[in-house]
């Protein structure tokens, strides 16, 4: 498999592609810039991945609640995408993303 980048990783697997650049920059009131999450983390493994997309959960601009019912879910299809992409083994689907993250 050819080298991608960690952008272009998050492009190919998220689960709505047409939002990329609305997670990817925070262009829009209602979304947050990953790109700002990814540059105060390394990624060597999924489970570096894995707490990239906790942190950007819990850093999310958003009401607990709502980061439970809607933001998390599509963290965690966005995480299986990713780790299905990677062909990587997963077993971390009991605490993915665990709610005692949220602040």
């Amino acid at each position: 498999m050819e080298t991608l980048s960690l952008k272009e990783l998050l492009r190919i697997t998220i689960p709505d592609s047409n939002r990329f650049e609305n997670y990817w920059a925070g262009t829009s009131k209602t979304s947050f810039s990953l790109s700002k999450v990814c540059g105060r983390h390394y990624l060597y493994s999924i489970e570096d991945f894995d707490e990239l997309l906790a942190t950007y959960l819990n850093e999310y601009p958003a009401s607990s609640i709502y980061k439970e019912r809607s933001v998390r879910p599509f963290i965690v299809h966005w995480y299986q995408n990713t780790v299905d992409y990677l062909g990587e083994y997963d077993d971390t689907e009991g605490h993915l993303l665990p709610k005692e993250t949220f602040q």
